[in-house]
């Protein structure tokens, strides 16, 4: 076979001559075998210059079937003979069959797993036998469903329009179904079939340029049609389709191909006609092969619920990267509230952003239909471009109301034949579904208003047994405990029917009960996913609350944890907690907005549970009555009051009660309630503002914050009302801005051509701004911390999306950190029943000012702007950030295990320096071992007490227990530095002070710099801020923000540079020793074995991990940081080898022992 680059050769050779007489070629006629036919091939020379370039008819393809271009040379064809195949396509790759603008290619027998050649094939089943059907079993014993990308997506088998059903599918434990030659069946996934792959010839799944056009069937490339100088990869031509692309590509313009120059200065060249030779200035244009567009964002698809107004909306980011039909986002949504598994539900397109975003990423907005039957979880699924790889939302539980009291029954039906002798063989969903409702129709359970089948277990049809999950709804005028108690024993005459009862449970809540472990314990009925307390008051002896969470989910029903504990008895309850527990369950009669005020205004000896007592008594209170005015500036006070209390309380409060969470909901739920009859309202506390408009009255939006002081916060700050048609110049050109936010104009447009006129004035925007991010406490990534004020914005009756986003300009600090623009996701909303910053739908303006953070949010809650203080990298809207975030994630993974490892190595090495001083006494009496001891001392008090401060029983069980701990870890961390100074003054008056005795009580005044020199720093630290002990976000009880700056990087910065200066002073001196040229070679080797030495005792590897952590984020941070971790955790066993191993004279103390040891037992 004659290669493409063989016949450049040929026409370069014939370039050559120009004397031969030009001569055209004759039309020639060969016979192709194709499939077993002869095909009769016809080459024919159009032009009749002496060189020109043909194509057969049909076009004939080589050994790789790619296309044949023939040359015809002064009367000569070359190459002689170079048909190997004949193509038909003209839309479509060899191998495909070719009708009507769509291709179709049958693959070889192979399993389910194995694929179509590329995807977005659908399927054509009629005329062929022995394939796979675009069915499968996705739930476990479900119903068979579709599974290509079409309208018919998710339906069962029985409820598709693909063609008439001519036999019916049955249920079995084959997850798979095929079309044999006589019928259609479920089959194992592991057998081989033939699938029948069916395309759309001009349908891609990629995008390309202006002026291009995707490179046909398969290809992931496209052709562009670019200006004769362009500088690109030229297209060649490589199939018979991609030649009729090109001809309409290029029009009339005569465009140039690859692969390069082929005679002289000759190229390929190609019209809307046909293939030509021609010169580089012939042509006016040329055919690049380029990339499609790269789909940048990550794609999300976010559901969200609205139980005030019952809504269901589904917010789809960067929903380009998704398949489309007619442009239109092919998304589909289910749920499985019925009686069905999986029940496809209707959506209709709400919103698609047109604005663009400061990161130009585009959201649609969807509203999901949701079902009459009851509460059930939906979850929405969609295509990923251009893998068509399925993308599954998350999973929200949404209802039109719970209409009747939820109860989860797990049933084991035994003897189904008795309901059907024929269907009970092989049961369908449907079957077992009417066999379960017709076990409840009995007078008994008169109170079941519906029976719902969510799950099948097991199906066993070798005894007529299934293992079954329903759901009853119950209507009943009892207490929720009687109903379920009657309940409970009605469902025993089920057993007369062979039904076992595995369990039955509320799907909501945890019923009301007592408990006995050593304390008689009231717990009153709580929400699945949350925690409670009993209704007497009982504590731990460290006085954190004993709680009690309600675990389980809507499917499964609720259950109580086992409780264990007892109350302390030695534990002394203060009179403040008392009184909020009798507010709390409403056995007080004062007046609550004024006595919580009142509690409220210390709350330095607050508790966890005084926090939660709060944060009910204030639900109570505002959902007792209609909210006011008056109460809203009550509740802000108490709000305000709140903010005073103490960090670790607060955090440790979210974490065991959700306390913060609750509180903040019950403020915005109370500000949202209230009807507003003043146009405006500021209310201005030290840690939060609370403004109220009315912005079709007064054309107010929103407000900005301007000269913030540390001592007075928000007192003494300047707070200015915004109008709706205020811009970003103007606000950031107060240079003392603290935040701005405000509503666009266009915003309120669009609002006011949605609502009716009669409701504009009562439109009212709520903006609240706290000072601090103490009220919101996630325990999630805690590389990620608070760097602006909070805001929260609320706009009364509005959807959950924006059609224009909001700005917030925050005042920018950090500008050498990574940040990110977040919101606050509820815990009361969220599955895990804590709450955590999230940031969908939040867009950061690339601004190249610095002096300000602009953000955008396309919904309303709390928002803030996130800093990324450790080196961790990641970003959940990103591909390349997660791939970033995996290599961080592997490089942490590694860099712990060598810790661990070089931390094992020095406990090892340390326990040998400890043993060889207690053996023996001349030793351990010598200056530098005392010297050596304190250090080894510090460094394993060190490594004890960082262990134990990192143990989640000291950061959770006790503040009190968590601050000690970080104080003594403080201590023994400045402690080891101080020996290592202390080590680094006495090798300088070794090495470079010679002359002149060493000081006077000189263990003395080294135990002063050694053990007493850390004092310094931990009363600095515990001046500064007491609390930055507690466990932080870095995850163990250490000083954070400033204290850590001030008590812990500044003392050791010190000392690392006070050492380095004495150890290249040491070193400097050491090697400008004159020694005689024949001990030249020892000296030299001792000279780096004491650098060696004086390398590890002084600390001098801490050098690379403070530049490390300067630098943190580059390539060179990382190789520092493994410098850094093979060497200073090794301290301890370096430090055991130089004394112990290789100092003679000791080796000779353990020598002479060893040896007594083995004579005294001989």
């Amino acid at each position: 076979m004659i290669s493409y680059k063989e016949i450049v050769l040929l026409l370069l050779l014939l370039g050559c001559s120009s004397v031969v007489q030009s001569r055209s070629c004759p039309t020639v006629y060969s016979d192709v075998n194709s499939g077993g036919n002869k095909i009769k091939v016809v080459w024919n020379a159009r032009d009749h210059s002496n060189i020109s370039i043909a194509i057969s008819e049909p076009p004939c393809l080589d050994l790789d079937k790619h296309l044949v271009v023939r040359i015809c040379s002064n009367g000569t064809w070359l190459p002689s003979k170079e048909c190997h195949y004949v193509d038909f396509n003209n839309v479509c790759p060899p191998d495909f069959k070719e009708e009507k603008g769509k291709c179709t290619y049958v693959t070889q027998p192979q399993m389910w797993d194995d694929k179509c050649p590329y995807p977005d094939a659908s399927t054509e089943v009629n005329n062929h036998k022995n394939i796979w059907l675009p069915f499968q079993q996705k739930i476990k014993h479900g119903a068979y469903e579709y599974i290509l990308p079409d309208e018919n997506y998710g339906l069962p088998y029985s409820e598709t329009t693909l063609w008439e059903h001519s036999s019916e599918i049955f249920y079995g434990n084959s997850e798979c179904v095929a079309k044999t030659s006589s019928k259609i069946e479920n089959v194992s996934c592991n057998t081989s079939f033939s699938r029948v792959c069916l395309y759309n010839h001009n349908s891609f799944l990629y995008r390309c340029p202006n002026n291009c056009v995707p490179g046909g069937l398969g290809s992931n490339y496209c052709f562009c049609k670019s200006p004769k100088n362009t500088s690109c990869t030229l297209a060649s031509l490589r199939y018979t389709y991609e030649k009729d692309l090109l001809y309409d590509l290029v029009g009339n313009d005569v465009c140039l191909l690859g692969p390069g120059k082929m005679l002289d200065n000759h190229y390929l060249a190609i019209n809307k006609h046909s293939l030509h030779l021609k010169q580089a200035n012939d042509g006016n244009c040329v055919v690049c092969k380029t990339e499609p567009i790269a789909f940048h964002d990550h794609v999300v698809l976010d559901l969200t619920f609205k139980a005030s107004s019952q809504k269901l909306y589904l917010n789809i980011y960067s929903p380009e990267g998704l398949y489309k039909v007619n442009d239109n986002v092919q998304v589909f949504c289910f749920t499985d509230a019925t009686n069905k598994l999986k029940y496809r539900v209707n959506t209709k397109e709400k919103f698609d952003s047109r604005f663009k975003s400061p990161s130009h990423r585009r959201y649609k907005v969807f509203k999901v239909s949701l079902v009459e039957d009851g509460p059930g979880y939906y979850w929405c699924e969609a295509f990923l471009l251009p893998t068509m790889e399925v993308i599954t939302s998350n999973k929200v539980l949404a209802h039109k109301g719970f209409k009747y009291r939820e109860y989860s029954l797990r049933l084991k039906i035994k003897d189904l034949c008795a309901f059907s002798r024929v269907d009970c063989k092989i049961p369908t969903e449907d079957f077992i579904g009417g066999v379960c409702k017709s076990l409840f129709t009995s007078e008994a359970f008169n109170t079941v208003s519906n029976v719902r089948l969510f799950r099948i277990y097991d199906i066993d049809t070798v005894t007529d047994t299934v293992d079954v999950l329903v759901h009853l709804s119950v209507k009943s005028k009892l207490s929720n405990k009687e109903e379920y108690e009657i309940l409970k024993h009605t469902l025993n005459s089920l057993a007369e029917s062979n039904v076992i009862i595995v369990f039955f449970k509320s799907s909501t809540e945890c019923f009301a009960e007592v408990t006995n472990s050593g304390s008689i314990l009231h717990w009153d009925s709580t929400l699945i996913n949350t925690k409670a307390v009993p209704k007497e008051i009982c504590v731990r002896d460290d006085g954190t609350p004993i709680t009690r969470r309600c675990f389980g989910d809507f499917h499964v029903g609720a259950h109580w944890e086992d409780i264990t504990e007892s109350c302390s008895k030695s534990y002394k309850v203060s009179s403040k907690t008392k009184l909020l527990s009798s507010l709390a369950h409403g056995n007080a009669s004062t007046d609550r907005p004024v006595s919580l005020a009142y509690i409220t205004a210390n709350t330095s000896d607050f508790t966890e549970l005084d926090m939660h007592y709060l944060s009910k008594t204030l639900m109570h209170m505002t959902g007792s009555r209609p909210p006011t005015e008056d109460l809203v500036a009550d509740v802000s006070q108490i709000i305000n009051n709140l903010m005073q209390s103490n960090s670790t309380t607060l955090r440790s409060s979210q974490r065991m009660l959700n306390a913060t969470d609750e509180l903040l909901d019950t403020f915005e739920s109370a500000l949202n309630s209230v009807h507003f009859t003043s146009s405006s309202i500021l209310l201005v506390n030290s840690d939060i503002i609370v403004h109220v408009t009315k912005p079709f009255l007064n054309n107010v939006s929103g407000i900005s914050v301007r000269g913030l002081f540390k001592d007075t916060k928000f007192l003494n700050s300047t707070v200015t009302e915004l109008y709706s048609n205020a811009t970003f110049d103007d606000l950031v050109s107060h240079n003392d801005l603290e935040i701005a936010v405000y509503v666009p104009e266009a915003l309120l447009k669009i609002m006011a051509n949605n609502e009716p006129r009669s409701n504009l004035a009562n439109i009212t925007i709520v903006t609240t701004i706290f000072y601090s991010d103490k009220f919101f406490n996630s325990e999630r990534d805690r590389s990620d911390r608070v760097g602006s004020r909070i805001v929260s914005v609320t706009i009364s009756n509005r959807e959950d999306y924006l059609e224009i986003p909001i700005p917030i300009i925050f005042k920018s600090r950090n500008n050498n950190k990574q940040k990110r623009c977040a919101f606050w996701n509820y815990g009361l909303r969220s599955s895990n029943g804590t709450g955590h910053w999230d940031t969908l739908g939040g867009d950061k303006m690339h601004d190249s000012r610095r002096e300000f953070d602009t953000c955008f949010f396309s919904h309303l809650t709390n928002f803030a702007l996130l800093i990324r203080w450790r080196h961790r990298i990641g970003d959940t809207n990103s591909d390349f950030t997660k791939t970033m975030s995996n290599i961080g994630k592997l490089h942490d993974d590694i860099l712990s295990t060598i810790s661990n490892i070089g931390c094992a190595f020095s406990i090892f090495g340390i326990a040998g320096i400890f043993l060889t001083a207690f053996l023996f006494k001349t030793w351990r009496e010598k200056v530098g071992t005392k010297i050596l001891m304190h250090l080894c001392v510090a460094l394993f008090l060190q490594v004890v007490f960082l262990n134990l401060a990192a143990d989640e029983f000291a950061k959770h069980s006790s503040d009190v227990f968590c601050k000690v701990i970080g104080i003594i870890l403080h201590y023994v961390t400045i402690a080891e530095f101080a020996w290592m100074l202390v080590a680094a003054i006495l090798q300088f008056y070794r090495f470079v002070k010679v002359v002149g005795p060493m000081p006077n009580r000189i263990i003395l005044k080294a135990c002063v710099i050694g053990w007493g020199f850390p004092l310094i720093p931990i009363a600095a630290t515990c001046s500064i801020d007491i609390d930055s002990y507690s466990a932080s976000n870095d995850g163990i009880c250490y000083p954070t923000g400033l204290a850590m700056y001030i008590g812990v990087f500044l003392p050791i910065a010190f000392i690392v540079i006070s050492n380095l200066v004495l150890f290249s002073l040491i070193l400097r001196n050491i090697f400008h020793l004159k020694v005689e040229s024949n001990k030249g070679t020892t000296i030299l080797k001792r000279q780096v074995c004491l650098t060696v030495l004086l390398f590890f005792l002084l600390g001098m590897p801490w050098v690379f991990g403070v530049v490390a952590e300067i630098i943190q984020g580059s390539w060179l941070s990382y190789i520092l940081l493994y410098i850094f971790c093979f060497t200073a955790t090794l301290q301890g066993f370096v430090l055991f080898i130089f004394y112990v191993i290789l100092d003679k004279s000791t080796r000779i103390l353990w020598i002479d022992w060893i040896a007594k040891i083995r004579d005294k037992y001989k």
